[in-house]
């Protein structure tokens, strides 16, 4: 179930790391949806060489990272139909 794009009324503590460390602010569940949404993409890209590695120990980094990419929607299909 989609939970877009979240409520314009209702709000949310919202922390983020800047270039001094972290601030807080509250910001509406809309602005957080769009605020985490951005952040998705490239947080799991981030991750990925480190879960496919956990994952697949005996590949390189790198191949461990392609086979994980390759093999999510393959789990996901599994699980979700």
């Amino acid at each position: 179930r989609d939970l877009a794009p979240g409520s314009p009324a209702r709000g949310q503590p919202w922390i983020a790391r800047d270039g001094s460390g972290m601030s807080s602010q509250i910001v509406t569940c809309e602005q957080a949806y769009n605020l985490l949404s951005a952040q998705w993409v490239p947080m799991i890209e981030a991750a990925t060489s480190l879960w496919g590695k956990e994952a697949y120990t005996r590949l390189s980094t790198a191949q461990a990272a392609a086979k994980l990419k390759q093999d999510i929607p393959v789990v996901a299909s599994a699980f979700t139909g």
